[in-house]
């Protein structure tokens, strides 16, 4: 009997020390799960902040870019507006140049037209001043050509119209001016001396109307 107690005992106490050891085997082998998952655990997170870290930094790069691309697109429409604008003002100046130059001949034109009339109009002068003394009718009179010389009176009738002769012969008389804002037509009668100062003939009515004309002008007859 005591025998028996002894092995079932010894038995208990084997299979003690057998849990035991198992156990301790068991609790040894779990940790290490553990810290194995622990470790995979810290690798996926390293992995994933890498990763949302490439991402963040991708998206910033975006951003850069976009904003790039966005102040690009303005730069290229402001200097599409200012060529735009540059070359309506090129344009203009051509324009403005072409009118100009067109203008310029224009006037040129007209300025050899009259060069032209006065050189004219001068040798009509001095070859009826060569004629000699014109007898005319009563001064202010308007009158036609003269035909011949046979008078005294020294006294000429050249035949130019009062409301041309200032601009075309230029010879600086000033009632010419007036004659010619008046309108007055026909002929202009000029009576001349020997020392050749020429001086305008008119009448009352003339002369009444050509003062209230320098007049309105501020002008002062004698």
């Amino acid at each position: 009997m005591n025998g028996t107690a002894l092995v079932l005992v010894t038995l208990l106490i084997a299979v003690l020390i057998a849990v035991g050891l198992g156990s301790t085997q068991m609790q040894a082998n779990l940790e290490n799960q553990v810290a194995q998952m622990t470790s995979q655990r810290d690798t996926t997170l390293q992995v994933a902040l890498e990763a949302k870290g490439q991402r963040d930094n991708a998206i910033q790069d975006r951003e850069a870019a976009n904003a790039a691309r966005d102040a690009a697109v303005t730069a290229l429409n402001q200097a599409n507006e200012r060529i735009a604008a540059l070359e309506a003002e090129q344009k203009k100046i051509a324009q403005d140049l072409s009118n100009a130059q067109g203008a310029v001949s224009e006037q040129s034109r007209i300025i050899e037209s009259l060069r032209n009339e006065k050189v004219a109009l001068q040798a009509q002068l001095e070859q009826a001043l060569a004629a000699g003394p014109v007898l005319v009718p009563a001064t202010g009179e308007q009158v036609a050509p003269p035909q011949a010389a046979e008078s005294s009176e020294n006294t000429i009738c050249l035949p130019v119209r009062a409301d041309t002769l200032p601009n075309q012969l230029g010879i600086g008389l000033a009632v010419l001016a007036g004659m010619m804002a008046l309108g007055s037509g026909g002929y202009i009668v000029y009576r001349h001396d020997p020392n050749r100062k020429y001086t305008i003939t008119m009448s009352k009515d003339q002369l009444r109307e050509y003062a209230r004309y320098q007049r309105e002008r501020g002008n002062r007859i004698g």
